[in-house]
Formats: structure tokens, C-alpha cells, sequence
């Protein structure tokens, strides 16, 4: 099934509300997600394991060529600039040489699969442990992953009011507009669930950043066979 048209345009419009566009997976993505992954989503702990182990043997591969590329082909790039880089937070640039930046770019969009993983084999377990409802912070996760990778959102952020009130924005917005093709408005979270679901996302995702300078730091990687 193909994301309605009307759902497809709530969610654009709140993307370009933050500034934002799509890629052109962005739909086709959203509806496999919405339509094939969601209702068939059962937690299996086994499973989860499996592949948060492996995502993280990913990211120790990336992270040991990364810094082996960065030590042959740009040492004289500042770690944090290429640590900003491989992030997403800042775009490729290295003066008078467009092959390296190229590369570099590269290297940042191999990273955002298994990261993503990563992030939401952690979510799913932390969910399961709160005893909270696994398959929508599953959902949550996903559509957060996609805001960042084929939206190409900068950050997850929400908004509040200044004089108080209930957490908002364009984020939330698309968040909504995409679960209430699923999800009937009666069941929908309300925002402060999905601003407490989109901090955990947050900070998992800073816990993985995290984890990638931790590797860094080694020097080296000792990986499993």
C-alpha cells in the first residue's frame, strides 16, 4: 500500500515547516514502515540481540576505516570537524579536494543504516523492561530515524509555548500525520508521550555518538570474529 496522498501532504507540509524536504525514498520508506513493518511487529527479544550486536560490529568497522581514512587521506582535518562530519551535523568540506569530500560524505551515509539500528534495539529493550507499549515506540523510533536520514532533519526538537502548554512543532506534527494513517485518532499518543518518546530517541542517539567517540578514542578495535 502507497501512502495516501492527503497523509503524504500533511506530513510535507510539516517537514517544510522546518525547513526541510524530502529524499526520494522518504515516501516509499514511510509507507513500508506504516503499511508492512508496523503491522507485523512483534517484539522478540533473541532478535533484538542479535541485531543490536551486529549493528554495533558495523559501527566498529566504519569507525576503525573512518579513522584510518582520516589518518591517510585528511589528518590535517580537526577530529571534531570530522567527527562533526561522519555526524550529519556538519557537510563535507575539505578545500581543494572534492574526491575527499565525496568520500567523506559517503562514509557518513554508510554510518546512518546501523546507527539507526543501533538506536532502536535500544529503544525496543528499553521499552520492554518499562513494560511500556513496544510496537509503538518501535513506530516512534522509526519515523524519528526517518526525519533524520531522509528528511534530513538536523536534530529531533520539539517546541512549548513560552507561557506553558503542551509540547508542539513540526516534528510532532509529522509524527502524527504519519500514525494517524495506522493508528486511530482515539489511540493517537498525545504530545507529551511523544515528546518523552522522542527524548529517549534523543538520547539514545546521543548515547550512540557516544559509544562511535569511544571507539575513536581506542586507537585501535579488538573485533570479534
Amino acid at each position: 500500500m502507497v501512502l495516501p496522498e492527503q497523509v503524504w501532504a500533511d506530513i510535507c507540509a510539516a517537514a517544510e515547516r522546518a525547513g526541510l524536504t524530502s529524499e526520494p525514498e522518504a515516501r516509499p520508506v514511510l509507507s513500508a514502515i506504516l503499511f508492512e513493518e508496523y503491522p507485523a511487529f512483534v517484539y522478540d527479544r533473541e532478535r533484538v540481540a542479535a541485531a543490536l550486536d551486529a549493528s554495533e560490529q558495523m559501527l566498529k568497522r566504519l569507525g576503525a576505516f573512518a579513522e584510518l581514512y582520516r589518518q591517510r587521506w585528511c589528518p590535517e582535518l580537526p577530529e571534531d570537524e570530522f567527527e562533526a562530519i561522519l555526524d550529519g551535523r556538519a557537510a563535507a568540506f575539505v578545500a581543494g579536494n572534492k574526491k575527499t569530500e565525496r568520500d567523506l560524505w559517503s562514509i557518513a551515509r554508510l554510518r546512518r543504516r546501523p546507527l539507526g539500528l543501533w538506536v532502536r534495539c535500544r529503544v525496543l529493550r528499553s521499552a520492554n523492561a518499562r513494560k511500556a507499549n513496544v510496537q509503538r515506540e518501535w513506530l516512534i523510533s522509526r519515523l524519528c530515524g526517518v526525519w533524520l536520514d531522509h528528511f534530513n532533519g538536523q536534530h529531533l526538537g520539539v517546541t512549548r509555548p513560552s507561557q506553558g502548554g503542551k509540547p508542539g512543532g513540526p516534528l510532532i506534527d509529522y509524527l502524527l500525520a504519519a500514525m494517524r494513517s495506522v493508528i486511530p485518532d482515539h489511540a493517537l499518543p498525545d504530545p507529551e508521550t511523544l515528546d518523552d518518546a522522542i527524548t529517549r530517541e534523543r538520547r539514545e542517539r546521543e548515547n550512540a555518538r557516544q559509544f562511535q567517540l569511544d571507539l575513536r578514542a581506542l586507537g585501535g578495535l579488538t573485533l570479534k570474529k
